[in-house]
């Protein structure tokens, strides 16, 4: 495949906006992987090389809000590292053998759906840490492992808002507030981009030379959304969250419409 300047623009572009959105509030693939698909890549090697692209992202993400003293790494953020490992694995290999992505898509429709109106109907969802000693149960720890087995599996069978969903999941089931559940959500991203874009390079569907163009200006990314989330805070996660929601639902609902003349003639 041969890299013209326009998709070098393109790429550059669509990595910084991936980047600093993935970094802020999850659903950087939003505009990377659409990227990928607009420079020529099929499927299943766009979607490979945008998770080889979005892990240095993470890394940066992860890099900073660790620095920032915004990551809890126990119990939250550990235990839901350990299921997001087989679950992005596996995920993966359903994907990178051609399995259709329509149920999952229509799951992740209604999931983003109801996240969208919890954040709207409750103005101070996210804006502080709602247990400052988390107590753990055994109940308690099954059901942060399963959150990062089912994080794990989409981010590796898809990929676009497991970050918001993992960030949401922080807020909601875990206690802790927006900018900290950013910080969990890149750490848990990390290992899960990683875990997925090792799965597809062993099936041969990664392309290095796009990947590495595009990881370069996702990490550029990265680094100012961490400076943005650390400045602003619950401020601009909320509002920035509920866009790419927005976003999110019309670009997984597309699909379903693309039979219509409308869809055709564009």
């Amino acid at each position: 495949m041969t890299i013209h300047l326009a998709s070098v623009f393109l790429l550059l572009i669509g990595g910084m906006l991936a980047g600093a959105v993935d970094t802020i509030i999850g659903g950087g693939g939003l505009f990377s992987l659409p990227t990928l698909f607009l420079i020529g890549l099929p499927p299943q090697a766009a979607l490979g090389t945008n998770q080889f692209a979005l892990s240095f992202g993470s890394l940066v993400g992860t890099w900073k809000f660790n620095q920032m003293g915004f990551i809890k790494w126990w119990p939250q953020t550990v235990l839901c590292l350990i299921g997001v490992l087989p679950g992005a694995v596996l995920g993966s290999i359903i994907t990178a053998i051609g399995i259709p992505q329509a149920i999952l898509q229509t799951i992740v429709i209604c999931l983003l759906t109801a996240v969208g109106i919890a954040v709207l109907i409750k103005r101070n969802f996210g804006s502080e840490e709602i247990e400052t000693h988390f107590s753990l149960s055994k109940w308690r720890g099954a059901g942060i492992f399963l959150t990062g087995l089912a994080i794990g599996f989409y981010e590796g069978f898809f990929g676009p808002g497991s970050g918001l969903l993992a960030t949401f999941s922080f807020v909601l089931w875990f206690g802790l507030n927006f900018i900290q559940a950013s910080g969990s959500a890149k750490a848990v991203g990390l290992l899960g981009n990683i875990a997925a874009f090792v799965t597809y390079a062993a099936y041969g569907q990664v392309h290095w030379i796009t990947g590495l163009m595009l990881a370069v200006s996702v990490s550029a990314g990265s680094y100012i959304g961490a400076i943005i989330a650390r400045r602003s805070g619950s401020k601009v996660i909320r509002p920035i969250m509920l866009i790419v929601i927005m976003l999110l639902i019309v670009n997984a609902l597309r699909p379903l419409f693309s039979h219509l003349p409308i869809w055709r003639e564009r």
